[in-house]
């Protein structure tokens, strides 16, 4: 009886230690999340103060987009069609675009080469990021 006691002790325990704990993601306010960006994009582009106070707008609107946009998707819960979805990229590719476009005029050339690499590198990097969140999602359902 007491290794059959020590048998399940021992396998809880385990069970319990072993699953990962993800770490919760900090809420952010839009202004602290633009900041943030602004700030690294200074120092990764050597951003001057007046162009740092033109893309900070843009940011700022392209977070409250994306924040929108899950809001709405997290209301619904809902598969989306295949028209939803090509609608949907679409319009993030439009979205896209026109990202570049107000760029290229506040960048000079330099920086906007750099940019361009700065946020290839961060889109294969976020791809990755939620490719394994599907991942994990499938096996904790």
């Amino acid at each position: 009886m007491k290794k059959l006691f020590l048998f399940v002790l021992v396998l809880s325990t385990s069970i319990v230690f072993s699953q990962k704990k993800h770490p919760q993601e900090p809420n952010f306010t839009t202004e602290q999340k633009a900041q943030l960006i602004v700030k690294k994009m200074t120092n990764g582009l050597d951003l001057e103060t007046n162009q740092a106070n033109k893309i900070k707008p843009i940011i700022i609107a392209k977070i409250n987009k994306m924040d929108a946009l899950k809001k709405q998707h997290k209301a619904t819960k809902k598969p989306l069609s295949s028209d939803e979805r090509f609608k949907l990229a679409m319009n993030r590719l439009d979205d896209e675009a026109q990202l570049h476009q107000q760029m290229k005029k506040i960048l000079n050339k330099q920086q906007y080469q750099t940019w361009i690499l700065m946020h290839a590198k961060h889109n294969r990097h976020q791809k990755g990021v939620r490719a394994k969140k599907r991942k994990h999602n499938k096996h904790t359902s």
